[in-house]
């Protein structure tokens, strides 16, 4: 089973695979509807046209980031279908719901945003290991890094494994936050409900701290809006014709070693054979 996920709708990388996985499901003779599960928020361009399409979507809550939603359908689709026990996941996070919500020294969101960004002065980084807890630190390293890396400020995740040589000399520009390990700057351990929202709620804080806002993401969106510029222009590219004197005359082309109906496949393999064309011949 796939599952396609996407906030928006319109990433051109997710619609990209999305097309790959049809492709390859058609070649098989296999429905695709019947092998690939949508998430993505209503109203989107992607919901639209899957269930136009007979794909079976699940809708998230749009009030919610991406980096955000692991405990929203983003997460919980391939959870379930990956056959974790979404109601014990939930009831876990809602268990420790309660004590986040309070300024008090019993918060363990506030301990751990205070590790990550209560001296940015002093350190600006911190060592986050997960080994009793698979894949948990890359979510980690993407939660935060996005959350905060904005305004000439933030805070770096920099994910390692129990072993890693920096715990012999760590940094001091550095922490160390480790899962069930006492003797880092700071440790966590909890069932992983809990830990999904306690992360989330003090990188929120974290955000606070720095004085920034932890929710937006400007450097994503003006990614975007660059890569969308970008395909237009392309898009508006004379088509590349098949002259095959002027392919072999491309130097690029020639390295490539492949024929020339190969790179016709996509726009922007025409802009570079029409690239390595133009230079060749002003050189």
């Amino acid at each position: 089973m796939v599952v396609v996920s996407s906030k928006s709708g319109s990433t051109v990388e997710t619609d990209s695979q999305k097309r790959a996985f049809e492709s390859a499901f058609a070649a098989a003779g296999i429905n695709a509807a019947e092998r690939i599960v949508i998430v993505t928020d209503p109203g989107s361009p992607l919901d639209q046209a899957s269930r136009e399409a007979g794909y079976r979507v699940f809708n998230a809550d749009p009030n919610v980031g991406g980096r955000y939603s692991a405990l929203t359908a983003f997460g919980l689709v391939p959870s379930g279908l990956a056959g974790a026990d979404i109601s014990q996941l939930l009831a876990s996070a809602v268990s420790a719901s309660s004590a986040l919500q309070y300024d008090s020294e019993d918060n363990p969101a506030i301990w751990l945003a205070s590790a990550m960004a209560g001296d940015p002065a002093s350190w600006d980084k911190f060592l986050i290991e997960s080994d009793v807890y698979p894949g948990f630190g890359d979510w980690v390293e993407q939660l935060v890094a996005e959350s905060t890396g904005k305004e000439g400020r933030g805070v770096l995740p920099v994910v390692v494994t129990s072993s890693a040589p920096e715990f012999s000399q760590v940094p001091a520009d550095t922490i160390s936050i480790r899962a069930r390990n006492l003797s880092s700057h700071c440790s966590f351990e909890g069932e992983l409900g809990e830990l999904f929202l306690v992360w989330e709620w003090a990188t929120a804080l974290a955000g606070y701290l720095l004085e920034i806002n932890p929710f937006d993401q400007p450097n994503v969106e003006s990614a975007k809006i660059a890569l969308e510029h970008c395909s237009i222009r392309l898009s508006r590219l004379p088509r590349w014709s098949l002259l095959t004197g002027a392919w072999r005359s491309a130097p690029l082309a020639s390295r490539l070693s492949v024929r020339p109906w190969r790179l016709l496949w996509s726009s922007s393999w025409q802009w570079l054979v029409t690239t390595a064309t133009s230079l060749s011949t002003s050189t």
